[in-house]
């Protein structure tokens, strides 16, 4: 059986496992920033491979282009937009104020459907295998989950 042998560092006289010396070499890497868009208190985030979507607490989402950080749409919905998911074509995002989820295409930036939920929606999944959207409804004693078919 072959064994994983440990590193030994010199400089500091002491031999280690391969696994911490990668994970420490991992963790001090320097992380570069390559570039910033400017989104008025961005809440959640999703992607849907092109742009990076926030939601901005300025009651719009923004899509931003994922190579050049340009933005490249932006939706005004209103409300408190909170956090999003992409199902293959749309983003849909919950409004935590307005108490709904507002479905966009995410090619045009049109608003397609606006659903209503419980108060306080603020998580949201989408589980495209079931045709189902998760959404955690936070306000109340307890909170839910709200599974919704929309379409």
């Amino acid at each position: 059986m072959n064994q994983i042998q440990p590193i030994c560092l010199s400089t500091i006289d002491m031999c280690l496992p391969a696994a911490v010396v990668l994970l420490t070499c991992v963790a001090l890497a320097v992380v570069r920033t390559t570039c910033q868009a400017p989104v008025t208190s961005p809440n959640g985030l999703t992607s849907d491979g092109v742009n990076v979507w926030a939601a901005s607490g300025s009651g719009a989402l923004v899509a931003i282009d994922a190579t050049t950080c340009a933005i490249t749409e932006t939706v005004q919905m209103g409300g408190t937009p909170a956090l999003m998911a992409f199902d293959g074509a749309n983003v849909r995002a919950t409004d935590y104020t307005g108490n709904r989820v507002v479905k966009v295409d995410a090619a045009s930036g049109a608003i397609l459907h606006v659903y209503p939920t419980g108060p306080g929606p603020y998580g949201i999944a989408d589980s495209s295998g079931t045709n189902a959207i998760w959404v955690a409804i936070s306000q109340g004693n307890p909170g839910w989950l709200q599974v919704m078919n929309p379409d």
